[in-house]
């Protein structure tokens, strides 16, 4: 009996390690289950001679399996809390659509969802990018201000990310993935579902409140926030250890007044070294000041060997930003202001870059 657990588990190894086999299989989980059983059976017993067994393991293992299934048990109340906030939810599953409607109808989880996708329904699966974007036009949202969440790292962090949707990784275990290196960092990890109350309460947190610029003590300012534009186009960066864009700007430096911090933000973060500043808001997000500036940039250097893996320059604001509701309310707030007299600073950075 161990020889015979020792092959099935190797063959189903074997079996769901092709992407390919796998979303056959999981349309048909009793077929797959036969297959990988039967194959074990032939590895012991002359091809052929256990089919019967095979498929009478597989289909009692699978009632079995299903029957053992349970909810998360904060999962209820959490759905609960999400739409009490008024948030928009979409369930994207894989496999068949018999099995999957299932579990929706036994743990009655319809009623809290706005759009379900089922694979065999849909006629695609995660992580082909259609089924997220199909879900995106169901719930009539944007990527950037949705998460996808789920334990599978390809399906619900690799491929939604692609598409500027950040990912929430469930990771029961704690334990770190050993192909991490070469994958986009989730936008979170979390060991179990009901952690996402907590980043819910984080991130509405953050709301920027806006004055103007006499109105806060500079001394109390850490932040600046760049809106950059060259040859008429948005200037936007990704950071080497992320996968989303952002606006350029960071934290001030002790030795630094504001402008100083700008400039070297702007340098450091996309080469530019002859650029025209207009310092125009203050915002106070999750109790810390920061200064927007508007920056016309005149001349770009190469980009620097900082923290920043490549620019883009774009017509408007792209949906797979890092902080995007964030991002789209500074980005008003400068159309706003933009129409006032701003003072206007001239810098040439390019004295100083050797120094740098």
């Amino acid at each position: 009996m161990d020889e015979l657990i020792a092959r099935i588990k190797s063959e189903a190894r074997w079996y769901w390690s092709d992407p390919d086999r796998h979303r056959i299989g999981r349309l048909d989980l009793d077929k797959a289950r036969t297959a990988i059983i039967g194959a074990a059976f032939d590895k012991i017993n002359p091809p052929g001679a256990s089919l019967l067994a095979a498929e009478r393991i597989a289909i009692d293992y699978g009632s079995a399996r299903n029957h053992a299934i349970t909810l998360h048990p904060d999962a209820i109340e959490l759905l609960v809390h999400l739409r009490s906030l008024g948030i928009k939810l979409a369930l994207l599953t894989n496999g068949s659509a018999s099995g999957q409607r299932d579990k929706i109808n036994r743990f009655k989880l319809a009623p809290y969802f706005d759009c379900i996708l089922i694979e065999e329904e849909f006629g695609h699966g995660k992580p082909h990018h259609s089924i997220y974007q199909h879900a995106l036009k169901q719930l009539d949202v944007r990527p950037d201000e949705t998460w996808m969440v789920g334990d599978n790292y390809e399906w619900e962090i690799v491929a939604p990310q692609q598409l500027g949707i950040r990912g929430i990784w469930v990771n029961p275990s704690g334990e770190a993935r050993h192909d991490a290196h070469d994958k986009p960092a989730p936008f979170r990890t979390i060991q179990a579902v009901s952690e996402l109350r907590a980043i819910l309460e984080e991130e509405t947190a953050m709301e920027c409140a806006w004055y103007h610029l006499n109105e806060i003590d500079t001394n109390q300012i850490k932040y600046v926030v760049i809106i950059a534009e060259y040859n008429n186009q948005l200037i936007i960066i990704r950071n080497k250890s992320r996968e989303l864009w952002e606006l350029p700007g960071g934290k001030k430096e002790l030795h630094e007044d504001l402008i100083q911090a700008a400039s070297r933000e702007l340098y450091e973060e996309t080469g530019a070294i002859r650029f025209e500043l207009n310092p125009f808001s203050i915002y106070m997000m999750n109790g810390s000041y920061g200064m927007m500036f508007y920056a016309k940039v005149n001349e770009l250097a190469d980009l620097p060997d900082y923290e920043i893996a490549e620019i883009q320059f774009l017509d408007t604001l792209p949906d797979n930003l890092l902080y995007g509701h964030i991002y789209y309310e500074m980005y008003t707030q400068w159309m706003i202001m933009r129409e006032h007299n701003l003072k206007s600073i001239q810098v040439d950075y390019s004295t100083l870059v050797d120094k740098v």
